[in-house]
């Protein structure tokens, strides 16, 4: 779609309310910044539905405002490429990924903003699974004010790699785990420069970051002021590693019981520097014991 283009209003009984791709050859190129994918509904894929090929989301293009019953609210991708610099904003899904559901697809968003998306399960902004190998990646992008009502409010990973650089995960809420929740199976996440701040749980655990499984390596980022009604604020580690290195400060967080700052369940790197103002208590072990006071 080229030029002033709307593809809105539509409804389909099954899969792909606005657009639908599928072959390796197919695409859908939302070129220009007055294109709108708005106002869509579909079972799953309500704006965008994708089995292959390539789905562009250029800078000032817009998802929409879109509702899957099931998964997808504004792209569901299954294979071949998704390339977004535009924006996914206030999609709904039934089911996960209400602004985007990808299953091994190679993701690249460079300096799109992904904001208000709502999901009723888990992964309001982003749900990502993919196979090892496959390119997750996401730079200069802003992650904000997506709401899940349950785990991952603004980003899922729930398989594969997902390198993020100078990225913002800001203001999203979940039952647990509201910023980035990294669980399933060969998962890693790489995460340098950005900010994972004012995001809050509204039943569980893990405001700010969980990892479950897998590893997580932070450079260089600031975790600040995320807020769990229950236990960790800020950084949830569970049967997985987790390296803070470069810099990265995990401050202001708090939590109703437990502990505020970092929560380490195995093993990991996280030096007491950097770690500080969290409410109770800045770094806790497996077995309760306080690390960094």
């Amino acid at each position: 779609a080229e030029g002033t283009t709307s593809i809105a209003g539509n409804q389909a009984g099954g899969d792909g309310g606005g657009v639908t791709v599928t072959g390796a050859t197919g695409t859908v190129n939302l070129a220009a910044s007055s294109v709108r994918v708005t106002g869509n509904t579909a079972s799953n894929g309500a704006g965008i539905y994708a089995m292959s090929g390539t789905v562009v989301v250029a800078p000032g293009a817009t998802v929409a405002e879109n509702e899957a019953s099931s998964t997808g609210g504004g792209i569901w991708a299954q294979g071949g490429d998704v390339l977004m610099d535009g924006t996914l904003r206030a999609n709904t899904a039934g089911g996960s990924g209400g602004g985007l559901y990808e299953t091994n697809t190679d993701v690249t968003i460079l300096g799109g903003k992904v904001l208000a998306n709502r999901a009723g399960q888990g992964g309001a902004g982003l749900r990502l699974s993919a196979v090892l190998g496959t390119t997750q990646s996401i730079t200069d992008a802003t992650i904000r004010g997506n709401v899940a009502e349950q785990d991952g409010g603004g980003i899922s990973l729930e398989h594969g790699a997902l390198t993020l650089t100078g990225t913002i995960v800001e203001k999203n809420a979940a039952r647990g785990f509201a910023g980035i929740l990294v669980s399933g199976t060969d998962v890693s996440l790489v995460m340098e420069n950005g900010a994972i701040r004012l995001n809050r749980t509204t039943s569980q655990d893990g405001a700010g970051i969980g990892v479950l499984s897998g590893s997580a390596t932070l450079n260089g980022v600031s975790v600040s002021g995320n807020k769990s009604v229950r236990d960790v604020g800020g950084v949830y580690v569970g049967s997985a590693s987790i390296d803070l290195v470069g810099g990265t400060t995990v401050t202001g967080n708090t939590a109703a019981r437990h502990v505020g700052g970092v929560l380490v369940a195995t093993r990991g790197t996280f030096p007491c520097t950097g770690i500080s103002g969290n409410v109770p208590d800045n770094v806790v072990g497996q077995s309760g014991v306080v690390l960094c006071p």
